[in-house]
C-alpha cells in the first residue's frame, strides 16, 4: 500500500501526492495504532526547497512534489 509513493528508505517514501490524497493518507496513517516508540511524520516539500534536497543516490526522476 504505497498509494502512488517510492520507497526511497526502508520507512521513508516520496511522491506526487493531491493535497486531498495526502490529508486522507495523513488520516489513515494517524489513526493506525502504533507502538510507543513509533512515530509517523509526513510533510511537503514545495518545488523550489526540493531543488535543494541532498542524498547520496539520486531521488526518482518521477518525484515532483517530494512528501516524506
Amino acid at each position: 500500500m504505497y498509494h502512488g509513493l517510492v520507497r526511497i528508505q526502508y520507512s521513508v517514501f516520496a511522491g506526487d501526492i493531491l493535497e486531498n490524497d495526502i490529508n486522507k493518507l495523513s488520516k489513515a496513517l494517524f489513526d493506525m495504532d502504533l507502538e510507543d516508540e513509533d512515530n509517523i511524520t509526513v510533510f511537503t516539500v514545495c518545488p523550489k526547497c526540493q531543488t535543494l534536497v541532498k542524498s547520496v543516490k539520486p531521488l526518482p526522476q518521477s518525484i515532483k512534489h517530494l512528501s516524506i
